[in-house]
């Protein structure tokens, strides 16, 4: 389940404090990170 994509921000800094416990169950849990440059559309693999 994809929580947040800011792949459309267009410049600077996108941070957000996102909690995810409203996600997790009683037990064991895995949390996936997915992390990409800003330009990935563009073939711009440049991280700013």
């Amino acid at each position: 389940m994809q929580m947040l994509d800011n792949l459309k921000t267009h410049s600077g800094t996108f941070s957000s404090g996102f909690n995810p416990t409203a996600y997790l169950q009683p037990g064991e849990n895995t949390l996936d990170m997915s992390v990409a440059p800003i330009g990935v559309y563009d073939d711009d693999l440049t991280y700013r």
